[in-house]
């Protein structure tokens, strides 16, 4: 099952314009493939990495998941929007408010013996792992922490354990804090969503394009944003302001109008119209034309 890309900075007179309802659902294999990993991950209650780049897709891969896994899963979601690192405490008060009804406890100790408490039961109770999100934490969450987790996820609940899994959302920042920390990087596994792991590739980013957008993204604009963006957030970002662009000029579509060749492209084309008699020269001329105009 998969779910809407959301894309909250489009308006509603932009999607009239181009004949939008919603915006379309994508998915890949390599996605699928993470998705299984964290599955996986999950059952044996581990501490996941899940590390990217801003606007890398961390957020809409692990809600396809919680989507995917919701009869499967209890999912519990931290987020914290301190500027600060991010101590225990901070995790431990976010899964004590989710779960509980009873005020969060002071004293750490106490509070991590409440958190583990409340995670223990709903595993008992609903017969289904937890796993808990850490979102919103870039590089911010403190290292000590790190090995904490560790010990909460491992305290037994009625002779049971692990009481629940971590799923942490981070920037690649982070893996370089931590790589010299192996009481650290011996209890985690990293999932690392670049493309030197085969993360939204050049194919991925096309077949984005057209299930996210449809066809109001001519084939070659759909190439031209391939090559110029590579993450799902920045690929968004650059397609609104093109349609915002297209709107207020009344076109229906993305195309060479909105979506510019480079140069490049430019050169290739009309070196095909003069025999190949064009010198490389000519980008500067057009170039110069362009600022012009």
């Amino acid at each position: 099952m998969n779910i809407s890309n959301h894309i909250p900075q489009l308006n509603y007179h932009t999607m009239k314009h181009f004949g939008l309802e919603a915006t379309g659902n994508f998915d890949s294999p390599k996605a699928q493939q993470v998705r299984k990993e964290l599955e996986y991950n999950i059952n044996q209650g581990k501490i996941t990495l899940l590390c990217g780049r801003y606007e890398s897709g961390k957020t809409m891969l692990v809600r396809q998941l919680m989507q995917n896994l919701q009869n499967k899963v209890n999912f519990v979601k931290v987020q914290t929007y301190d500027d600060k690192k991010i101590p225990m405490g901070a995790i431990l008060r976010e899964i004590v408010e989710e779960l509980g009804s009873d005020g969060v406890r002071r004293d750490i100790a106490a509070r991590s013996k409440q958190a583990n408490r409340l995670l223990g039961r709903k595993m008992v109770n609903e017969g289904k792992p937890n796993c808990v999100i850490v979102d919103n934490t870039p590089d911010r969450i403190d290292l000590d922490t790190m090995n904490t987790l560790k010990l909460l996820m491992e305290d037994d609940y009625m002779g049971r354990s692990p009481v629940c899994s971590f799923i942490i959302l981070c920037w690649p920042e982070f893996l370089d804090r931590i790589k010299d920390r192996k009481d650290i990087t011996h209890r985690c596994h990293t999932i690392k969503l670049d493309a030197n792991h085969g993360w939204f590739t050049y194919k991925d980013r096309i077949q984005y394009m057209k299930d996210v957008f449809g066809d109001i993204i001519t084939p070659g604009a759909r190439e031209r944003i391939a090559k110029l963006y590579h993450l799902p957030g920045d690929i968004n970002n650059y397609v609104v302001k093109k349609m915002e662009k297209a709107q207020k000029a009344d076109y229906p579509k993305l195309d060479d109008k909105v979506v510019e060749p480079s140069l490049r492209e430019r050169y290739e084309k009309l070196k095909d119209q003069f025999h190949d008699e064009v010198s490389l020269s000519i980008i500067g001329d057009i170039a110069d034309i362009g600022k012009s105009t």
